[in-house]
């Protein structure tokens, strides 16, 4: 099943909020949060969701420009340990540099 909640002003109360569902989610395997509001503790709940669901298979954070490199190095953690997550979209966020050398870390393992 895919979730679109793509172009819908959601910040990270609402991340948060459907984190927090996706914990023991089983059945959805995209999602689509393009285009949003999510920022610095919204992406700290997605990261934690993340170690705990095990069926989620594409994440789309695309144009959440408050999304920076400073939180890149705790998505890479769980992304390493889980064997779900296939692909996490992130164009058009600030994660720089910093952000793409943690990717690129990962990338190597």
């Amino acid at each position: 099943e895919a979730v679109n909640l793509a172009d819908n002003c959601i910040d990270d109360v609402g991340a948060r909020a459907l984190a927090q569902a996706l914990r023991s989610n089983r059945r959805v395997k995209k999602i689509n949060l393009e285009n949003n509001n999510i920022g610095g503790s919204g992406m700290s709940e997605i990261v934690e969701m993340l170690r705990f669901n095990s069926s989620l298979e594409t994440l789309n954070l695309t144009c959440n420009s408050k999304i920076e490199h400073d939180w890149v190095s705790e998505i890479t953690d769980p992304m390493q340990s889980t064997t779900s997550l296939i692909t996490l979209r992130l164009g058009e966020s600030h994660i720089g540099n910093e952000g793409l050398r943690h990717i690129a870390v990962m990338l190597r393992s």
